[in-house]
């Protein structure tokens, strides 16, 4: 198995059981916000209209 260095033992162990993994503070919260503003609209939805 190749070595993986951002990851500890237990977090690679849960990864291959589970399939996903929580990592906390992944990616910055102020680009988060930014992306998700305008998730809808770039869907084409309507977060109110639960038709959509």
């Amino acid at each position: 198995m190749p070595e993986h260095n951002y990851l500890t033992k237990e977090q690679r162990e849960f990864f291959l059981e589970h399939r996903w993994l929580h990592i906390p503070n992944a990616i910055n919260k102020k680009i988060l916000d930014k992306w998700m503003s305008d998730f809808w609209v770039r869907l084409g939805w309507d977060k109110h209209d639960k038709l959509t």
